[in-house]
This record gives structure tokens, sequence and C-alpha cells, in this order.
């Protein structure tokens, strides 16, 4: 079976849901671990189940950009990174994930 995941959201930031802190240095570390967390999680059920897995990345720009796709980088078959400077430049999440799927949904058994 042949799997899309689509990770969308704002990265590295630190705080509650609502937060707009993107590219936070404070974050930087609990960011990559849960990076690191998904590959194993997506590892260990395409081991169990024999799946195939690919990722797109969808989220805002931040100077971490390149180490969040560098965990990723094996399954990434898009990566969508939306400018961010300041509050006026959000699309919202559900914009972000829309945007992430529509020319590879028909690629896939299931996102």
């Amino acid at each position: 079976m042949n799997i899309i995941f689509i990770i969308a959201g704002g990265s590295f930031r630190k705080g509650s849901r609502g937060n707009k802190n993107f590219g936070s240095e404070n974050s930087y570390d609990e960011q990559i671990k849960a990076s690191k967390s998904h590959i194993a999680f997506l590892e260990h059920i395409k081991k169990k189940y024999n799946l195939t897995i690919s990722i797109i990345i969808s989220t805002y720009s931040t100077k971490y950009n390149n180490d969040l796709i560098n965990i990723y980088n094996d399954y990434i078959v898009d990566i969508n990174i939306f400018k961010y400077n300041n509050e006026n430049d959000l699309i919202g999440i559900h914009r972000m994930f829309h945007e992430s799927y529509k020319d590879h949904l028909k690629n896939y058994d299931a996102m």
C-alpha cells in the first residue's frame, strides 16, 4: 500500500496552540526531537505493515528550513514552504494542508 503523510503547520515555534513565533531558537531541540519521532513512527509502520511511505512538508519559512528537510529527506515527495515575515503572511492551516496534496492525491492509496 502506498501512503502519503502530510506534515503541515508552523514549525520551530514555542508555546501553545495558536502561537505564531515560527523559527524560535527556544523550540529548536523540541522540533528536531518531534521530527525524528515522526520518522521513527513511519519507519515502524512501514516495516510492520509493508507500506510505501511518502511525505509532503507544508510549513512557514524559518532559518531552520534545511534542518527540517534533512530529517524527512528520505521520504519527501514535495515541500511547500510559505513565506513568513509577520502575521500578514499567514494563510491558515486548512489552506496550507489543501495546497499541499492537490497534485499528489491520485498517486496514493491513502493519505
